[in-house]
């Protein structure tokens, strides 16, 4: 159920008014006005439209213009990504008396390259890529795209008092916590435990459910060439995709696009740019369907 402005608890308003008259959603302000005790649990449409009248109703009780309709349509795309964060990180935390497993939030590339997780041994390798690249005739650039979300192993998350804090309600403090979490392991990553990357999508028309398929297509040729520079034959890195929209038969023959690099060689096993494709309903679908499923598969790709 939607909040009225009175009954939020927040010092801050989740609109604000932009010196050229139109009106801006503060992100994790609406989220943190209608969950400051507690994760969303439900169907995800449902949340996200509670989440966008409670916004109207902030916005039309300050006398603000409604935000358009544009604006909506990115601001619930960030609700889903924040709502799909939370529940992963408390997945991670589940996992870590089996598997010591960190799922991180990642920000856009103009913010933080992923590659930028990587030791500084492995960042040099692919810097060497690009400067060859770059050295060609035609110049060739490796321009690539961070994940929405990362898998990562093997980084003592679960003696790491930063990975081990609970994410149990969607306070502005715990969204900035989550948010940010990537910033801890600056460096600090190898190649190989890196397990694996999801990205998501509010709509798989046909523009969006391709963007997934280039973003698995060069992630994975990135983690195929230092898996050749690094030798080691055994690494394999996986990508996934999951939306809040339907899937149809269009979708899963675009998403069966093979990965570039693994048919370059009669010697190669072909492989998808994306492994699996899930549609998410309900936050029970997140949690309890898509994360083991993709725990699981990119498990059996890792260790094989």
């Amino acid at each position: 159920m939607s909040k009225n402005c009175e009954e939020c608890i927040n010092e801050v308003s989740c609109v604000e008014l932009l010196p050229n008259g139109k009106t801006r959603v503060k992100i994790n302000n609406a989220l943190a006005c209608m969950y400051q005790c507690t994760l969303p649990e439900g169907n995800i449409s449902e949340i996200l439209d509670e989440l966008e009248q409670t916004v109207r109703q902030a916005a039309s009780s300050k006398g603000f213009p409604a935000p358009d309709a544009n604006a909506f349509s990115n601001v619930r795309g960030a609700w889903f990504e924040i709502i799909l964060a939370a529940c992963a990180w408390e997945f991670a935390r589940q996992q870590r008396s089996r598997l010591d497993l960190g799922i991180v939030k990642m920000p856009n590339m103009r913010v933080f390259d992923f590659t930028k997780l990587l030791i500084p041994e492995t960042q040099q390798l692919l810097k060497d890529l690009e400067t060859s690249l770059l050295s060609q005739n035609e110049p060739v650039r490796l321009v690539t795209s961070n994940p929405d979300l990362l898998f990562i192993v093997g980084r003592g998350f679960a003696s790491d008092e930063r990975f081990e804090k609970p994410i149990n309600n969607l306070s502005v403090e715990n969204i900035t916590h989550l948010m940010n979490s990537y910033i801890h392991l600056e460096g600090k990553c190898r190649y190989d435990s890196i397990l694996a990357g999801l990205g998501l999508k509010t709509s798989l028309r046909p523009d969006r459910r391709l963007q997934l398929v280039h973003e698995g297509n060069i992630l994975k040729s990135v983690f195929n060439h230092l898996r050749l520079r690094y030798w080691n034959p055994h690494h394999a890195f996986s990508y996934f995709g999951a939306t809040t929209a339907t899937i149809g038969p269009a979708d899963l023959e675009a998403l069966e696009t093979a990965a570039t690099h693994s048919i370059l060689q009669v010697t190669s096993i072909p492989e998808r740019a994306v492994d699996m494709l899930f549609s998410l309903k309900t936050t029970s679908d997140i949690t309890e369907v898509m994360l083991p499923s993709l725990l699981e598969t990119a498990l059996e790709r890792f260790e094989q």
